[in-house]
């Protein structure tokens, strides 16, 4: 997922002329994927319709402009809410750590099944604390703001 959010920010920080340079796109990309890959998109997309907006809308008539901004006002509560999201269920919830396979969660990790014959590999982690996630949380939130 990382590395889609990432893909998908730098396409866009090339395609969208907007005041965010490619890190801010990273940047913005990763902390609202905290809430779910669709509604990071939902935020990416909010971002390219404020550039549209920009560009084409004073091209449309007066009863296109109105139902556009109506939208654009729905488009931005949606994005909104999916920020807030984000920053409470990476700074006060139990954040997604996106763990799968062999009945394993963020809680519980599950190395191996007994299906190898003779010895099994050898396993290794890298992990931090959880205070560590809610820093970076905390960074991310004060960028944002």
């Amino acid at each position: 997922m990382l590395v889609v959010l990432i893909a998908v920010a730098l396409v866009l920080a090339r395609l969208v002329r907007s005041p965010l340079s490619s890190a801010a796109w990273i940047v913005l990309a990763v902390g609202a994927g905290q809430a779910g890959l669709a509604a990071a998109l939902t935020v990416l997309a909010f971002m390219v319709a404020v550039s549209a907006r920009e560009r084409w809308g004073q091209a449309l008539s007066h009863w296109k402009f109105d139902l556009m901004q109506v939208v654009f006002v729905l488009f931005a509560v949606a994005a909104i809410v999916t920020l807030f999201e984000a920053v409470h269920n990476g700074l006060l919830g139990r954040p997604s750590m996106l763990v799968a396979g062999n009945d394993s969660t963020d809680m519980l990790l599950r190395w191996y099944q007994d299906r190898t014959a003779g010895t099994t590999p050898a396993a290794g982690v890298a992990s931090l604390p959880l205070w560590v996630w809610r820093v970076a949380m905390l960074a991310w939130s004060v960028w944002l703001a």
